[in-house]
């Protein structure tokens, strides 16, 4: 018998014993949200802030007058630091989750583009 066989399970694969007891701890730590917390604050008091703030929705037509002809800087003013970014044919794209609202069916789009041409904000599409 191999000295290492007790980490092997029947087919072969390892086993790591270790990896089972610290998954309930790594469960517990996400559900009771200490991820969210900074450390430090409350003075001694116990006190926790949390560091995500909900973001505000816009109406199609307000995001788009809001960001429309804005450089990157102005953007990001405005709305903080997109949720992603890409480049394509020399055009510079923003993507912002979760930020616009449908005007005919009411719910919250998925993603709002803003589409940079010369620095600037010249397309919104959602």
């Amino acid at each position: 018998m191999r000295p290492d066989s007790h980490f092997l399970t029947a087919s072969g694969r390892r086993y790591m014993p270790g990896a089972l007891v610290a998954l309930p701890f790594v469960i517990a730590y996400g559900a009771c949200g200490c991820q969210d917390r900074q450390a430090g604050t409350g003075a001694g008091t116990g006190a926790a802030t949390s560091t995500t703030t909900a973001k505000k929705v816009y109406a199609r037509e307000e995001f788009k007058q809001l960001v429309l002809d804005k450089t990157f800087d102005e953007v990001t003013a405005l709305l903080g630091k997109p949720d992603s970014m890409s480049e394509t044919a020399g055009m510079v794209i923003w993507y912002f989750n979760h930020r616009t609202k449908d005007p005919v069916t009411d719910k919250i789009d998925a993603r709002a583009q803003l589409m940079f041409q010369d620095g600037k904000v010249a397309f919104v599409s959602y």
